[in-house]
């Protein structure tokens, strides 16, 4: 019975997902929106990768209104589960914060993956910027956000061989 309402909630989730992902991805939501969609996301992962990995949310009450992109965070998260948390023999850690300073909205995911040398490192920042195929979530994500708000709104992204990753991104809060 347990395991019938995990996989009916599984379904659910999905269904509500393809919806999210095929509207119009040029209409902005809240953030409070975005964050509820990536909730179910998460979801899905931990009832495939069960307690492989732990999810953090610390996000500025105030900003829960602040209009985004749909799936502009959902690409970022999955990055650290499918290359980072996912082949490491630790517990994985995955922390998302959203933070406002100086007229700027901050978004950053941080997790303790495998991380990346200085040149892989390199090699997945260029990647992004020409549109391969590998990498098409990051990639579409800081097009997007180049487009709309800007070359200081791109994907920044840092990491260490063995202690983990960090993406962010910030955009202008009016």
């Amino acid at each position: 019975e347990a395991s019938r309402e995990a996989a009916k909630r599984v379904l659910d989730d999905l269904s509500d997902i393809l919806k999210y992902a095929l509207a119009d991805p040029l209409e902005t939501i809240s953030l409070k929106q975005e964050i509820e969609y990536l909730k179910k996301y998460v979801a899905i992962q931990k009832f495939r990768f069960g307690d492989r990995f732990i999810m953090y949310y610390e996000i500025e009450e105030g900003l829960l209104k602040f209009q985004v992109f749909r799936l502009m965070l959902q690409p970022l998260v999955e990055n650290s589960i499918l290359h980072g948390i996912r082949y490491s023999k630790e517990r994985g850690y995955i922390k998302l914060q959203i933070f406002g300073r100086r007229g700027r909205v901050y978004f950053r995911v941080v997790d303790n993956g495998e991380g990346m040398t200085k040149e892989e490192c390199r090699n997945l920042r260029e990647s992004i910027k020409v549109n391969q195929l590998t990498h098409i979530g990051l990639s579409n994500v800081n097009s997007r956000l180049i487009l709309h708000f800007g070359m200081e709104s791109g994907l920044r992204i840092r990491s260490k061989k063995g202690m983990g990753c960090v993406m962010e991104f910030s955009l202008p809060k009016e």
